[in-house]
């Protein structure tokens, strides 16, 4: 809903894949909605409008491993690294 608000006209190139949707806009395909942590900083690349839109991230583990040390580590730092973007 965000990009059909903030471009005209019917989408001429769909994917799940931001990587994808970046290499498109680098090459001139159009416009697309990425996040700032992806497209930020990119030579040719300018945001347009405010808007933002929140999105949970989730981190699927099985029971089992909810306790395994590597899990517990990374669990906790990107607890830390979302928690220091929203600072």
């Amino acid at each position: 809903q965000l990009a059909r608000r903030l471009f005209a006209g019917d989408p001429v190139f769909s994917t799940t894949s931001f990587d994808a949707l970046l290499a498109a806009v680098v090459a001139g395909v159009g416009g697309a909605v990425l996040p700032d942590v992806l497209a930020g900083g990119i030579a040719g690349i300018t945001a347009v409008g405010e808007d933002s839109v929140d999105r949970g991230i989730w981190l699927a583990v099985p029971s089992g491993y909810r306790e395994i040390e590597r899990i517990v580590v990374v669990r906790d730092w990107l607890e830390r690294s979302i928690a220091s973007l929203s600072a």
